[in-house]
């Protein structure tokens, strides 16, 4: 199974006029709780989506909204951790490289 956050990344949005999606009828002043993360699982967005798979987005011809990938959020709902992880995920990384010896293997 694809690895997933640890927690349900949700966002809060009143329902500003009287609207239905199928058969869910939606009252004006209603709260609506979105949760987000399941736009990481849309099988119309990613071949087997519950797959993990590491080279998902290398492939430069696959485009994907910002959306489909917000494991820390966008804008001013971010993540306030969002750029302690990013730091902590650099430093771990160069950490690493530390212990490596890398060269160069011709064809």
């Amino acid at each position: 199974m694809r690895v997933g956050a640890p927690f349900c990344s949700t966002d809060f949005r009143e329902i500003t006029k009287n609207t239905s999606i199928g058969d869910l009828q939606l009252k004006k002043g209603e709260n609506l709780l979105i949760a987000l993360n399941l736009n990481h699982f849309k099988e119309s967005e990613f071949e087997n989506a519950l797959k993990f798979d590491r080279n998902r987005f290398l492939d430069p011809s696959k485009r994907y909204s910002r959306q489909h990938n917000a494991a820390f959020g966008h804008g001013a709902r971010a993540c306030i951790g969002k750029s302690m992880a990013e730091t902590n995920i650099k430093i771990i990384v160069l950490k690493m490289l530390e212990h490596f010896e890398f060269e160069y293997l011709a064809d």
